[in-house]
């Protein structure tokens, strides 16, 4: 009885067993020809149990590789000839991811259950490396992606007439593995895995012989080779060249600006102009510097005081006479600060009107000196701007994987908008010497940069050295220009001679103070008057260095003589880190940065041995139909 269950068990093993499809075994007979050409004879002994393998079985091919600088690289594939049993069977050949699929039989026809033989011989190129110390044929000899196991798989490499291997190696197991054959050569020429493939591993072969000894057509230049390949990107490079041509042919004629005057030491800023507009017309552009030096602006004309703390300041109105008339911009910003209200408190639950505040100072700058004192020639940057759109968009469609290198140039050049503006408010803080506003910027900027770089190596790993490279060059010409093509007036560059002076005046060391130019008498009235244009055109720290013994002085104590430490009269908040001049200038990059913080939406803020298993040519996989 025993006998009769066991004999019972093992049949049914044995149907089980042998109702398993599998490739039993996978021959490849690799012909290199003088030209370069490879004509490769496959043959598989694939058993069918009409299951997966119903109709016959497909073989994919790659055809497109990461080639020189990680552009497109296409490699031919022809079909010669396809037989099942020995006898021609029927094929299609359709595209495939990055390269084709045989499809080999009939969908009229099924498969008997058994055992066939299919030979599929094809041509292919471009498939050989040379290197100084030899040529060499890396190839995937069963790929990596087939659905069955595989028994046996081997290879043999045919050389020209007088050539001879200088030596043949193997790899085998999933894609990247290092695992070496341990069945022996023989012949020489030949190369077997030495154990079965599990679905999913593959059998990698390389094959090296002495250099150059090939026509000289086996060697194409990588020159010919590229353009062939990547004809968009010839056309995406053209147009990037086209854009450069286009911009410089833009600031010829519009963006060079007119040749300064002499500089002379100014005492006065230019009669009428506020802070802010001094900085507009200097950058030819608005920036949260603007802001909060018009907000200084105010408080040293005594229409408001600044009150609470470093972190959070407190604007408060001053129902006093003004000591002198505000400027239209000023105005402006007063109103739609304060307008009947008597304090504002710099937090972003006070965001809306922050912000409302921060676009009446940006219109009304913009509305006084565009046009009349700088220009921005945007109408003839966006030309060159839409140029280099297309360009990119072609070169993106000629990438390896254009899909993902589409997102990655998408999402950087949002990314890098904002992590632009925050890197440029990190510079504009430490040029100013106020490291202590501008650390905490840079801290927070650390991980923006971080992500941009990452992006950056993303784009790269999609689309390649060149592509990317061209992505970058195009976007740093465009940067470049909108801030070249920007040119300001004749009486702007007139205003500007006179801007130079008074930041001389601001920014010059005692020590290095020019003969013969004797600037008015130093007092704590004139250091505050000219703080905000110091903070403006980045020198407070440089201003307020002049001051320190004087206002040291005159913070004594009338009695004992002891100083008490300075602020500025228009600061009313906590005295606590005030200790003289220096700490007051450090005031407008703590209230730019509480202005920036203010005047953005709570929800809006961010926070030998060289080769492995799956490398080289060949390659793809295959299953049944």
């Amino acid at each position: 009885m025993k006998t009769f269950l066991f004999l019972l068990f093992w049949c049914f093993l044995t149907a089980f067993a042998s109702a398993d499809e599998a490739i039993l075994s996978f021959h490849s007979r690799l012909k290199v020809e003088w030209s370069g050409d490879l004509l490769v004879t496959e043959t598989l002994r694939v058993s069918s149990e009409q299951n997966q393998i119903r109709h016959g079985i497909y073989r994919d091919f790659p055809q497109l590789y990461r080639g020189f600088g990680g552009l497109r690289e296409k490699r031919p594939f022809d079909v010669l000839a396809v037989t099942r049993n020995g006898v021609s069977e029927p094929y299609v050949v359709e595209k495939h991811q990055a390269g084709v699929r045989l499809r080999i039989g009939s969908k009229e026809t099924v498969l008997p259950r058994g055992i066939h033989t299919f030979v599929i011989r094809y041509r292919t190129s471009r498939q050989l490396t040379t290197f100084p110390s030899h040529d060499e044929l890396y190839w995937n000899v069963t790929g990596n992606e087939w659905a069955f196991s595989i028994v046996e798989a081997s290879a043999e490499v045919i050389l020209p007439d007088g050539i001879t291997l200088t030596g043949i190696e193997g790899y085998l197991g999933p894609e990247g593995s290092k695992e070496r054959p341990v069945a022996g050569r023989d012949p020489a020429n030949a190369l077997a895995a030495g154990r079965a493939l599990a679905p999913g591993e593959g059998f990698t072969i390389v094959a090296t012989w002495p250099p150059k000894s090939l026509a000289s057509e086996a060697y194409p230049s990588v020159s010919t080779t590229v353009w062939k390949d990547n004809p968009l990107l010839l056309a995406g490079v053209g147009l990037l060249l086209v854009m450069t041509g286009w911009h410089l042919f833009a600031w010829i004629r519009v963006g060079r600006d007119p040749s300064p005057g002499l500089v002379i030491p100014q005492f006065e800023p230019p009669l009428g102009w506020s802070p802010a507009a001094v900085r507009m017309l200097r950058r030819m552009g608005f920036d949260n510097t603007c802001f909060s030096a018009a907000v200084m602006g105010l408080a040293v004309k005594k229409r408001i005081s600044i009150g609470g703390t470093r972190k959070k300041p407190v604007l408060h109105r001053i129902e006093e006479p003004p000591r002198e008339a505000l400027a239209e911009e000023e105005l402006a910003l007063f109103q739609a600060l304060l307008g009947k209200r008597g304090s504002l408190e710099l937090v972003q639950q006070n965001h809306r009107t922050v912000s409302a505040g921060r676009s009446a100072l940006h219109h009304a700058l913009k509305a006084a000196l565009a046009k009349s004192h700088y220009r921005t020639n945007l109408r003839y940057w966006i030309p060159g701007l839409l140029l280099g759109v297309v360009a990119v968009g072609l070169l993106l469609l000629g990438s390896p994987k254009p899909k993902e290198a589409g997102f990655m140039v998408l999402w950087l050049s949002i990314w890098t908008l904002g992590t632009g503006a925050l890197v440029s408010a990190v510079i504009s803080g430490f040029r100013s010497g106020s490291w202590r506003a501008a650390l905490p910027k840079a801290l927070f900027a650390i991980p923006f940069v971080i992500g941009w770089i990452a992006g950056v190596a993303l784009l790269f790993h999609s689309a390649g050295l060149i592509v990317c490279g061209a992505f970058v060059a195009g976007a740093l010409v465009n940067l470049f220009f909108l801030h070249w093509n920007k040119a300001p007036t004749a009486r702007g560059r007139e205003i500007l001679d006179h801007i130079d002076g008074f930041r001389h005046y601001l920014g010059v060391a005692e020590e290095d103070r020019l003969r013969g130019f004797e600037g008015p008498q130093k007092t704590p009235e004139l250091f505050e008057r000219f703080l905000p244009y110091a903070h403006a055109l980045d020198v407070e720290q440089a201003w307020s260095r002049q001051f320190s013994a004087i206002l040291a002085a005159a913070s004594a104590s009338p009695t004992d003589g002891t100083a008490t430490g300075y602020r500025p009269t228009f600061y009313t908040g906590s005295h606590t880190g005030f200790d003289g001049a220096m700490a007051a200038a450090a005031l407008g990059g703590a209230l730019s940065s509480a202005l920036t913080t203010a005047s953005t939406s709570p929800s809006s803020s961010g926070s030998g041995g060289g080769g492995s298993s799956g490398g080289g040519g060949g390659g793809g996989g295959g299953g049944g139909w």
